[in-house]
């Protein structure tokens, strides 16, 4: 399954590079968001931390965007905090009703999760439980919207979005960033 998933992303790459090789285009902006998360089951709300780097137009207002986001969460059990953590890489392909990338926005997500979770697997006694760390890796596809509010050299846009995953680790995102642009 694992050979499954890592196979789909290289194709993935594969296309995105060669598609930026044939536009020519390049890292048009770098930028950082953040914000609150809100996860699927039992787990608090979050917070997450996104780095990316807009390379430019793919198609006719349409944009690509790769992307590292940390997530990170808690929930209290038995009077322990055990952690909920998420990884991501992936990519946003982002479409604007403006040539130039400002106002309102939509786009999808394919994003490669690692996720760490804990648990309490046995507690024999009260103040020594046994607390084990699990970890999985999962792919993410999600949908987004925004508002860029463009200036000279930088933006500030706020965006949510959805991002669905196999096995229940499903998250809603609500954040806010900044981006400068190099070119």
């Amino acid at each position: 399954m694992r050979t499954k998933k890592v196979n789909i992303l290289l194709i993935l790459l594969i296309f995105s590079v060669s598609s930026l090789h044939a536009q020519k285009m390049g890292i048009q902006s770098v930028g950082i968001n953040s914000g609150i998360f809100i996860p699927q089951k039992d787990w608090n709300n979050g917070f997450f931390l996104e780095f990316h780097t807009n390379f430019g137009e793919v198609l006719d207002y349409i944009f690509f965007t790769p992307y590292f986001v940390y997530l990170h969460s808690n929930r209290p059990e038995n009077s322990y905090n055990l952690s909920l953590q998420y990884a991501s890489f992936g990519s946003k392909i982002l479409g604007y009703i403006n040539p130039k990338p400002r106002g309102f926005y939509t786009g999808i997500d394919l994003s490669f999760n690692t996720i760490l979770t804990e648990s309490i697997t046995s507690q024999i006694d009260e103040n020594d439980p046994e607390i084990k760390q699990f970890s999985d890796t999962k792919i993410g596809l999600g949908a987004l919207v925004g508002y860029l509010f463009k200036f000279d050299v930088f933006s500030i846009n706020i965006e949510t979005k959805y991002i669905l995953m196999q096995g229940g680790f499903n998250t809603f995102q609500i954040g806010a960033g900044v981006n400068y642009y190099l070119k």
